[in-house]
């Protein structure tokens, strides 16, 4: 009785000392907290009341998205918040092509009722499909879109897939024609980034010179420059 008498203080000092240096517990999920709220407590929301601090969270949250929120991303293209559906669109675009599963959804979503939202899901669709066909014919016909906001990110969207989009030279170029200044602007750098299977361009690119516009007279110039000696 005396040896564990003496032994007993060591024991529970012992004990106070692996308590102590044991881990804090992390929440089961591993999901990120915002507001105080988990995130998939936030996207769950339907309460009007917190609406800004709902936009708020995805926002946050978005910034710091890897590959495994995509299906949830692709669930908030549908949100009935137009603020959600374009941030959903730009979190999207901004994983690149390992979110192509999403094209069809994105396609769907540039027929949104939101200007801004269309224009996010163009935009999207630039950055998850740099190889491929179908969105490249997609934001082609979305050069006639009514919207400007729409037509200038379906050519900024094209300049950023560059020389695979090659088969958009002829809307393209007709583009350097539209009555935005900035979509002439984008055409002609689209146009430039495609780079030689541009050269049918290079008359339209060559009038634009003689635009009212200082900037796009230099895109024209820029992107003759671009496509090459065949331009000269």
């Amino acid at each position: 009785m005396k040896r564990l008498s003496l032994l007993l203080p060591f024991v529970v000092v012992g004990i106070c000392l692996g308590a102590e240096q044991r881990p804090a517990s992390k929440p089961q999920d591993n999901q990120p907290t915002y507001h105080g709220k988990t995130i998939n407590v936030w996207i769950a929301s339907t309460d009007d009341r917190q609406r800004e601090q709902r936009r708020a969270a995805i926002s946050d949250w978005v910034e710091e998205i890897d590959n495994d929120a995509i299906p949830t991303l692709a669930k908030l293209l549908k949100d009935k918040d137009s603020y959600v559906r374009r941030e959903a669109a730009y979190g999207l675009g901004q994983l690149g092509s390992d979110a192509k599963a999403t094209i069809p959804a994105l396609t769907e979503l540039v027929k949104d009722r939101d200007s801004d939202v269309r224009q996010a899901a163009v935009e999207a669709l630039g950055k998850v499909s740099p190889e491929t066909k179908t969105p490249i014919s997609v934001l082609t016909e979305l050069l006639k879109n009514t919207d400007s906001q729409v037509r200038l990110a379906a050519a900024q969207a094209l300049e950023e897939i560059g020389p695979e989009a090659k088969t958009a030279v002829s809307a393209l170029t007709k583009s350097l024609k539209d009555k935005d200044v900035r979509v002439r602007l984008a055409a002609a750098q689209a146009l430039g980034e495609i780079g030689s299977e541009a050269k049918t361009a290079v008359p339209a690119l060559s009038e634009l010179l003689k635009d009212k516009d200082v900037q796009a007279r230099l895109a024209a110039a820029q992107a003759l420059e671009e496509i090459g000696s065949e331009a000269k």
